[in-house]
């Protein structure tokens, strides 16, 4: 049992978990009382948003036990970067990943560190956020065919139903770098889509 704390700081005292609960209150947790401070902060009982977190009294954006960091500068916390150490000053995703990669040409030319509209607009294929000249210029050709065309896009979506024929078969579709595939990967792939060959 302990205090249940409900909207400006009202609370009950020795009350159940499931009880508060279902009132829609906010359970400190077992043993505590409304004017406890576990955790030695000097903010007490319902005032305490973290009542076990010593550097927080409010959740913020990243909860209770998990610092509200940026340590890269990109404007994403740590706790929802992908890639909490991108470069200081280099555009970012989504994902907090950088946004510039490798833009590969059909004449076997290619360029690193672009952004994808850039890529685009010389008549480039992007081969996606991250990528470099080193990696191969096939992005979405999965099938290794030459083009990227339906059997691909079908790979695609064995990919997002979790039915990959092969482990590696699913990563030449992240095209954002994220660690897994969405809507925007989607969308990369229709950007390279050339049809068969």
């Amino acid at each position: 049992m302990g205090p249940c704390c409900f909207f400006a700081g009202a609370c009950v005292g020795s009350v159940e978990a499931i009880e508060c609960a279902l009132v829609q209150g906010r359970y400190l947790g077992d043993g505590l009382g409304c004017d406890s401070d576990p955790d030695g902060d000097w903010s007490h009982g319902c005032s305490d948003g973290c009542p076990f977190d010593p550097e927080k009294s409010a959740p913020g954006i990243c909860g209770c036990g998990a610092a509200d960091d940026d340590t890269d500068g990109d404007g994403r916390f740590d706790c929802l970067d992908s890639c909490p150490d991108t470069a200081r000053d280099v555009p970012v995703n989504a994902c907090g990943c950088t946004a510039l990669g490798a833009c590969c040409f059909q004449v076997g030319v290619c360029w690193e560190g672009m952004r994808s509209s850039d890529c685009s607009g010389i008549g480039g294929h992007y081969q996606g956020d991250g990528s470099r000249c080193t990696d191969v210029c096939d992005l979405g050709d999965v099938d290794t065919d030459g083009d990227v065309d339906l059997r691909d896009i079908a790979a695609f979506q064995r990919c997002l139903a979790g039915g990959a024929s092969s482990p590696g078969e699913c990563s030449g579709f992240d095209v954002d770098g994220c660690g897994m595939l969405d809507l925007g990967d989607f969308a990369g792939l229709g950007a390279v889509l050339t049809g068969p060959r």
